[in-house]
């Protein structure tokens, strides 16, 4: 999970951003399997927490329908959310 999540914030270059969901659609079956999971869905919350975790580097920045996350924002309040979640490297 955290190599492909890595790998996503390495090759998009700022402004652009990523939604989480293109993360979890890059886990194969095995990996998923290993996750504990059946669908890529299912490993959306897990990215939102280790987003949260590599946004303590502040080396990123989460955003949620077009605007930043507040910095006292929680995953669980982030996962609960209406709209998707995108995340972009920090220039």
């Amino acid at each position: 999970l955290r190599a492909h999540f890595l790998n996503m914030l390495d090759n998009t270059e700022p402004p652009n951003s990523f939604k989480i969901s293109e993360v979890a659609s890059q886990l194969t079956p095995s990996e998923l399997a290993d996750l504990g999971y059946e669908h890529c869905q299912e490993a959306m919350p897990a990215i939102i927490h280790l987003a949260f975790e590599l946004r303590e580097f502040d080396d990123l920045e989460i955003i949620v329908k077009g605007r930043l996350a507040p910095d006292d924002a929680t995953p669980e309040e982030v996962i609960e959310m209406e709209g998707p979640v995108r995340v972009r490297r920090k220039d």
